[in-house]
């Protein structure tokens, strides 16, 4: 029987275990040899090992790529070498896994820990199910996946000219690039739900060190279902997306165990190791860039604190950042190659940015800070109120660190506050308050809280009643969207629906992009001006939306024709009866002229090709736009 005949319930749980065998096998290898850690757990070790090993395989593929080699049979030659390299690594892994599962402590621990572990259990079930479903989440389709996948087409990191997001660090959509070529884009999925399970093994780990096993069990809980009730910050949902959010998050974790287990045992391994995976959470997603600088800071702090001799606190911290940032310097000469500019999408006032002038970058920022986020309930909220709200978010943050740092006695335990202070305002300030994008940084929180409360916990039996029917509480929150499509997912992974049925009832679009597959040549370029993503279209796609891209002009008619002839667009998808911007942002022509571009675009020079509901596609006229060269 063919392997794709075999039920996805059989066949695409075997890509996750195999990519995470591979990355604590490589990583165990490397970190073995390093000295100095000998006095670590078999659980902290592999844990490190993971995230350390899957940080190497995302520089591994960058360096692949960048040879201009990211082609499929490429990838798949390298993936078979790992596997066979490290094969003799991942059985002594497997046995230590085995010893450890096995061992009175685990069962104990289990045992214990049934409050917590109940309630995270049916949601990680859950989530598992959904993950293992074709991708249909947004942000995946939009350019999480669709980067890959044009990657893979060429072999090189190609310059996405409306997708910005492709432009800067990306190395977990590498690990998707290595999953897409060697099994399926679920296995992308798949690939993010196992960075989840790992972050949460790390910070059980993190968790049992600083304070006992109980909360190491309640930490990894908390991170998962303790803010289920905030829609931007619920966990679960992430564990079945195409995100990267995972990734980062484990790589942070792991940053944070090695730093805390260089300053317990003294050991260098865990010192580079740190380091190092606060290097791959920076190259994974850019807004994680402050952990490397504030775990350094942080080890200058401590070691100043206790008497080293400042010179030696100063180049502890000097290596740990040097290491840090390791990962993310062939990144950054990427996009200064692609883009002329290494800090991509900022610094464009400095740097001369390709499609991207000064002007885009200042409203971007302004964008980002101000508009993106709160579009459900606040939605109608004017500048100046969401203005203040960040300010008032910035001051909470600072008040809130500043509280703890005068109550707390312990040195470290006040550092690692303003270490997550420091995160946390760095994203509100940076992106606004976007509350995904400081998911990594939540950890801190939670074992910041459970230091202080944990006494309480251990003494106070109601309290615990409390605690685990507060978890309970949030996982039934958490459950329900996993559950939405449950009855379609379980029907796919049985193998009784067809992936084609399933997109089909999962995605609006479909009718429309299996149009433009199988009518429209696959090298016309398409301008995408509906709101659609791009994933399931082989054509390649511009689209329109102006605050996130400047490479399709809209800031006068004569430019707007002049970018379509200079990008060779020759088809439209557009929704004839929208007359708004795609989103509310601040006034910009660029911005403020893209729905009427479209409609008199379609009124003249278009010729409409064929009607799909709101969507509709049409053909530019010879002469609308003058042919040209991309750029």
């Amino acid at each position: 029987m063919p392997f794709s005949a075999v039920p996805p319930f059989l066949r695409e749980p075997i890509y996750p275990l195999l990519l995470v065998a591979c990355a604590t096998a490589l990583g165990d290898s490397i970190l073995r040899r390093l000295p100095g850690g000998a006095q670590a757990t078999r659980w902290e070790r592999g844990m490190m090992a993971a995230a350390t090993g899957l940080g190497v395989i995302s520089s591994g593929l960058l360096a692949v790529a960048l040879a201009g080699q990211l082609k499929p049979n490429v990838v798949l030659g390298c993936a078979v070498a790992l596997l066979a390299a490290t094969l003799p690594a991942q059985i002594r892994c497997g046995r230590a896994l085995w010893e450890v599962i096995r061992s009175p402590e685990a069962r104990e621990t289990v045992r214990r820990n049934l409050p917590w572990l109940v309630p995270a259990g049916i949601v990680l079930a859950l989530a598992a199910v959904g993950a293992m479903a074709p991708p249909t989440d947004p942000d995946g389709l939009y350019y999480q996946l669709t980067a890959p996948r044009r990657w893979l087409a060429t072999g090189r990191l190609d310059y996405l000219a409306t997708l910005p997001q492709t432009n800067l660090p990306a190395g977990v959509n590498l690990l998707f690039a290595l999953a897409m070529a060697t099994w399926s884009d679920i296995a992308a999925k798949t690939t993010h739900f196992a960075m989840g399970m790992l972050a949460l093994g790390v910070l059980f780990a993190i968790g049992r060190r600083w304070i006992d096993t109980r909360s190491g069990v309640l930490l990894a809980a908390l991170w998962l279902l303790g803010t289920a009730p905030i829609f931007a910050l619920r966990v679960p949902d992430l564990f079945t997306y195409a995100y990267v959010d995972l990734g980062v998050s484990l790589e942070c974790a792991a940053a944070l165990l090695g730093w805390l287990l260089w300053r317990r045992t003294g050991g260098r391994r865990w010192f580079v190791a740190g380091a190092l995976c606060a290097g791959f959470a920076a190259s994974f997603k850019f807004t994680a860039i402050l952990t490397g600088a504030g775990l350094a800071a942080l080890s200058v702090w401590n070691l100043w604190r206790e008497g080293a001799a400042p010179r030696k606190a100063l180049g502890a911290g000097a290596v740990f950042f040097m290491l840090a940032i390791g990962p993310v310097v062939p990144w950054l000469a990427r996009t200064w190659a692609v883009t002329g500019n290494p800090f991509y999408l900022m610094g464009s006032g400095v740097f001369p940015t390709r499609d991207w002038p000064a002007e885009a970058g200042a409203v971007f920022s302004e964008f980002f800070r101000t508009w993106v986020w709160g579009m459900g309930v606040t939605a109608g909220w004017g500048e100046s109120t969401r203005k203040m709200v960040r300010l008032g978010a910035m001051a909470v943050v600072v008040l809130a660190t500043l509280v703890h740092t005068a109550r707390v006695r312990d040195p470290e335990a006040r550092g690692l506050g303003v270490f997550a202070g420091v995160l946390i305002l760095g994203s509100v300030v940076g992106t606004g308050l976007y509350l995904r994008y400081v998911l990594f940084a939540l950890p801190v929180v939670w074992l910041l809280v459970l230091r202080h409360v944990g006494p309480w916990l251990r003494d106070r039996p109601t309290l615990r009643h409390a605690a685990a029917v507060l978890l309970a509480v949030d996982a039934l929150i958490a459950s329900r969207p996993l559950c939405a499509h449950m009855a379609d997912d379980l029907t796919w992974l049985a193998g009784r629906m067809s992936r084609d049925t399933y997109l089909a009832r999962r995605i609006e679009t479909k009718p429309l992009s299996d149009f433009l597959n199988q009518e429209l040549p696959k090298d016309a370029p398409i301008l995408l001006a509906a709101g659609r993503n791009s994933y399931y279209i082989d054509a390649p796609c511009l689209v329109t939306e102006a605050y996130y891209q400047f490479a399709v002009r809209m800031d006068t008619w004569e430019h707007y024709r002049e970018d379509l002839g200079r990008w060779g667009v020759r088809y439209v998808i557009a929704s004839p009866g929208r007359t708004e911007k795609s989103y509310p942002g601040p006034r910009w022509p660029h911005a403020d002229n893209e729905a009427g571009f479209i409609q008199r675009t379609l009124a003249e020079g278009a010729t409409l090709v064929r009607r799909f509901g709101d969507d509709a596609v049409y053909e530019l006229k010879p002469g609308f736009a003058a042919t040209g060269v991309v750029r």
